[in-house]
């Protein structure tokens, strides 16, 4: 079963991260109430820490997870505890649209102007809004927080 989630306005930065990690997120922050439900019934996982929105898209037979307050890690954690999921960095969408990421030749890159570092050896590029993304520093904080969501789960597992 494909996961996919439609994350109210108030949540971008879960938004980024679940593309970051592998998930299928629609974020618009124009996307009303209504709209939000809309993709819900049409199968999107609703994601919200309102509390009425909640509430409304539940008794509309939507998914819906009310996501806590709390640090971004922790709201990860609580939407892969409640649909067993895990992390998928290797599967990462594009963090600014959504869209998929297909490896392209580094010499591609260049030739179109990117200054890519000489450690780098595969560069992506979404098939959306063109974005390039390669394995750069903030990769240790998408590691490290992989690693702290992935102990967290199995500690709660025990």
């Amino acid at each position: 079963m494909e996961f996919r989630f439609v994350v109210d306005s108030m949540l971008g930065k879960l938004a980024r991260w679940l593309r970051i990690l592998g998930y299928s997120t629609i974020y618009d922050p124009k996307l009303n109430d209504d709209g939000l439900i809309e993709k819900g019934k049409e199968g999107w996982i609703l994601l919200t820490s309102d509390e009425e929105l909640s509430g409304r898209a539940f008794r509309d037979g939507v998914k819906v997870i009310k996501i806590e307050h709390g640090d971004i890690t922790s709201q990860l954690i609580q939407v892969f505890k409640t649909l067993n999921l895990t992390p998928k960095p290797e599967e990462a969408r594009c963090s600014l649209c959504n869209g998929l990421l297909v490896e392209i030749d580094i010499d591609e890159a260049e030739k179109k102007g990117y200054n890519i570092p000489p450690t780098v050896q595969t560069v992506w590029k979404c098939v959306e809004c063109g974005h390039l993304y390669w394995k750069g520093s903030h990769w240790d904080n998408i590691n490290r927080v992989v690693r702290e969501i992935n102990s967290r789960l199995v500690r709660s597992d025990s």
